[in-house]
């Protein structure tokens, strides 16, 4: 058998038998659970994305989310975790197991000591460079387990060590799995009830089953301030990377910035922001961590990432819901010297048109730059949604779409125009 199917057996085990822990102490713990499920029909009259042989086709999928939230007298435990299974009707791909989303406990050991364990599934593009299709996705597990010991050392001052083990593993064979362990110290000062400052370092070894090693030490100066509607943290520092393959070591330094900003601009509107740069590599939870970042798998495994992202969300008097984003990111693969640019941003609009009925407009726009061939692509998509509610627990959706893609290189853009029809039932 195949290593890359037996391993993800044993993860497919690990998360029933999760949820089935979660389910269970939710008789004994204070818990929130929902269950709901739903069957959706898609049709694209450009299923490969192709620039040329265009193929229409359907898709059908049946699908199954379950989330949890329980907190007992030692452990917190959530689950948020969706199931599908989709069958193309003309067999333009084959018929896929969908999986995503993410499984957490937290539980005290003794007064000082907390234990963590976390498992997160989701989809990633394999090339950024090539049409988003399912023959380009694989699904990228991150599992992490470990201890988080903090100590007050005064009423102002915390120090707190952790120590934690982190797989991860993608579904196709020949993209870059790891195992790695990381240690880190963080000191924290409360200068004033709404300021504090510290100190964080961290080291950490991974290993790719590419052979390759990485070694990354870190120190940082953290900081955090609020205000009655504002809240800033961040961290400034250094850090090594050190990457060695058979006899080729390469050692790059870098700077690490890491800042987050949340504001209540008033009672029906937020903003928030957050900049990241680090040296990393392309198993590494950065792509958790931030939303939406996503490596590409086929260049090499350390990167210099740099990425910011800033969202508003408005909620108008008349029920109708606005959020926007905009993103920049920026990878720079160490060992190639290739770069890849994006940026762009992402519109929501959602309005209730009666008590039963409402419509969402969804546009967003992208570019991406890569230095490996010297080529640009555009990306543009538009859809529009309406939902309407059957009873207190079914819902009816319809949407239409249009997307398209200009590239520098010829054979590389497409357009699409698609349609789906879907039926969710929330069972409780």
């Amino acid at each position: 058998m195949d290593n890359r199917y037996g391993s993800w057996t044993i993860h497919r085990v690990t998360i029933v038998v999760t949820l089935f822990l979660a389910i269970t102490s939710s008789q004994l713990l204070a818990a929130t659970n929902s269950l709901s499920g739903g069957v959706k029909s898609r049709y694209s009259d450009n299923s490969r994305l192709d620039s040329s042989n265009e193929e229409s086709d359907l898709e059908n999928r049946v699908t199954v989310d379950f989330s949890h939230e329980g907190a007992g007298a030692k452990c917190q435990t959530g689950a948020d975790v969706s199931l599908g299974y989709g069958e193309w009707v003309n067999e333009t791909f084959d018929p896929e197991v969908y999986t995503s989303g993410g499984l957490n406990g937290i539980c005290n050991i003794s007064e000082r000591i907390q234990w963590r364990a976390s498992n997160v599934i989701t989809q990633q593009t394999e090339d950024s460079r090539e049409a988003d299709t399912p023959n380009n996705r694989t699904r990228k597990n991150v599992f992490s387990t470990g201890p988080l010991y903090s100590v007050q050392l005064s009423p102002v001052d915390t120090l707190s060590l952790s120590a934690s083990y982190v797989n991860t593993e993608f579904e196709e064979e020949g993209d870059p799995d790891s195992n790695r362990i990381i240690g880190t110290t963080s000191y924290l000062h409360n200068l004033s009830p709404t300021l504090g400052a510290g100190l964080s370092g961290s080291v950490e070894r991974a290993e790719l089953d590419t052979e390759e090693e990485l070694d990354k030490e870190s120190l940082s100066v953290t900081f955090n301030k609020s205000w009655a509607v504002t809240s800033i943290n961040g961290a400034v520092g250094i850090n090594r990377l050190t990457s060695r393959l058979g006899q080729q070591e390469i050692e790059t330094d870098g700077i690490t910035v890491s800042l987050g900003v949340d504001r209540q601009i008033n009672p029906t509107a937020r903003f928030s922001l957050s900049v990241r740069r680090e040296l990393t590599d392309q198993t590494s939870t950065l792509g958790v961590d931030f939303d939406d970042f996503s490596f590409n798998l086929t260049d090499t495994a350390a990167v210099e990432v740099t990425a910011a992202t800033a969202g508003l969300q408005k909620q108008f008097s008349d029920g109708s819901n606005l959020s926007a984003r905009a993103f920049a990111d920026r990878s720079d693969f160490v060992r190639s010297e290739n770069s890849e640019d994006s940026l762009g941003f992402s519109i929501s609009y959602s309005r209730p048109v009666s008590t039963l009925t409402s419509v969402i407009v969804d546009t967003g726009y992208r570019i991406n730059r890569y230095s490996i061939d010297d080529s640009e692509d555009t990306e543009v998509s538009v859809a529009i949604s309406t939902r309407y509610r059957l009873t207190s627990r079914m819902t009816l959706s319809a949407s239409v779409g249009h997307d398209r893609e200009d590239s520098d290189v010829a054979g590389r853009g497409f357009e699409e125009n698609w349609a789906s029809v879907s039926l969710g039932y929330q069972f409780f």
